[in-house]
């Protein structure tokens, strides 16, 4: 059992991390053999674990040839790979002298997600767990240090870090954020790829080969040097095409015009007439309080008031009856009356009705418009029948097939549909073996002492009788 809470050994830890993603991407059941492939790297693995018995880390960060220490200084590496990505943390100690030590503190490591990220979104989290780790050890160490350096080998993310005109993509945008919550863009620097101890840890390393690893244990050679040694640092502008910026468009709206009146509200997105009414008064009164700073009209607010609600009821009817024409059957003229509207001229002009009865205003059968105007009547009369709700229609519309159309709206109220819903009847028991056998005729008899039993099926009570005569040969004392 590995213990290796600072990541020490990070690199050696990282091969048996993978070889595990690799058997769970396989997706092997739990008793089945491990493939040959694997199962060679992972007895190599284990062959390596005897290297670490000898293993010897100083206990003190200091060098023995370091006298009274000067300034001290934190450096985090970030590196990634396909399989992994990594953070390796390390302290520099300046003596008065000006001689520089520099050994690590801990590392940590993290798998690349079964979902394939690229290369660059993976240095970009190497570096917010380099930011991460900088956090803990700051935190636990107890030295004072002067200043964090951190240090990459992705030109792309010290692009995305130093950022301060171009927008990115939500997944960079948020570790960018994060990153820069923690640091300064100044304190970022680039590293050859070589010259990095975290390629170590996000390609992973042998035991033997990690023993002998000086890059690992006390960094790159240049954190021993003056800093007028170190790599530098040139960061070239964002390419206009790199994958991870915000794209800007620009969208032209063209709409076209036709001859009648757009609709103002979908009505087939309702299921109540008042509402639907209401949302198509609230809108005309919307575009009216825009064009009231041209037409010097006051703004109108409150509760809608009658003009409102009829004016909305009169745009509605309109374009319901927009796709209907003025072919009138033999029995039936239709015209259009002063506001627009289709009517009906029947024969019931002499007839002591109202106006709006004896010219009826015509709706199209199958629109959504005649939907809600049915199921509200059928609402407010208390969920009466067909006839009830045909009649309360008819007294201010008409359409074709009226008695059908209304039949065909009630048939999916959910509150008719309970009520007439009948009882769900008991599944019937299978028959006995007697009666299902191929015997001799009275094999099996029975006799009801307590007169037939009666059985309910919906509101109709059945029972059957079934005579049977049976006479038995007796041989008696005939003398």
């Amino acid at each position: 059992m590995l213990f290796d809470p600072l990541g020490i050994i990070t690199p050696f830890v990282l091969i048996a991390k993978c070889l595990i993603q690799t058997l769970w991407q396989k997706k092997l059941a739990w008793d089945e053999d491990m493939p040959e492939e694997e199962l060679v790297i992972w007895k190599n693995w284990l062959g390596e674990l005897s290297y670490l018995e000898d293993l010897a880390v100083p206990r003190c960060l200091k060098s023995a040839v370091t006298e009274e220490v000067h300034t001290v200084e934190l450096h985090l590496f970030a590196d990634a790979s396909e399989r992994a990505f990594a953070a390796a943390g390390y302290v520099r100690f300046t003596d008065a002298a000006g001689h520089h030590h520099s050994a690590l503190i801990m590392s940590r490591s993290r798998l690349a997600p079964l979902k394939q990220l690229s290369i660059v979104r993976l240095e970009l989290q190497a570096a917010v767990l380099a930011v991460r780790l900088a956090g803990i050890i700051r935190k636990e160490m107890s030295y004072a240090f002067s200043r964090t350096v951190f240090w990459t080998d992705s030109q792309v993310v010290l692009q995305f870090i130093s950022n301060e005109s171009r927008t990115f993509r939500t997944f960079v945008a948020n570790r960018v954020a994060e990153i820069r919550e923690s640091c300064e863009p100044s304190d970022w620097k680039h590293v050859p790829g070589k010259q990095n101890p975290a390629d170590i840890a996000s390609r992973g390393m042998s035991a033997s080969m990690l023993k002998e690893c000086d890059l690992w244990w006390s960094g790159p050679e240049f954190l021993t040097q003056d800093e007028q040694e170190w790599p530098k640092t040139r960061i070239p502008g964002l390419h206009p095409e790199q994958p991870e910026l915000r794209r800007t468009s620009v969208k032209t709206i063209v709409a076209f015009v036709g001859d009648s009146q757009s609709r103002l509200v979908d009505p087939s997105a309702y299921s109540s007439w008042s509402k639907y009414r209401r949302v198509v008064a609230l809108s005309l009164r919307f575009v009216s309080n825009l064009r009231s700073a041209i037409t010097k009209k006051p703004k109108q607010s409150g509760v809608l008031n009658v003009d409102e609600l009829k004016r909305a009821e009169l745009l509605i009817f309109r374009e319901d009856q927009a796709k209907m024409a003025l072919d009138s059957p033999t029995d039936l003229s239709l015209f259009r009356d002063d506001q627009g509207l289709i009517r009906a001229k029947g024969r019931l002009g002499s007839a002591p009705l109202a106006e709006i009865s004896r010219e009826p205003i015509v709706l199209h059968p199958s629109s959504d418009v005649t939907r809600l105007i049915v199921s509200d009547l059928h609402v407010r009369s208390m969920h009466a029948g067909m006839s009830h709700t045909l009649n309360q229609f008819r007294y201010r519309f008409w359409t074709p097939k009226a008695r059908s159309t209304v039949k065909r709206i009630l048939r999916s109220c959910a509150v008719c549909r309970n009520r007439r819903a009948q009882p769900v009847c008991p599944e019937m028991a299978a028959l006995p073996r007697v009666r299902v056998e191929m015997d001799r005729p009275f094999a099996n008899c029975g006799l009801d002492f307590l007169g037939p039993l009666t059985v309910r099926k919906f509101r109709k009570t059945e029972k059957t009788v079934c005579p049977a005569r049976h006479m038995p040969r007796y041989a008696g004392d005939t003398s």
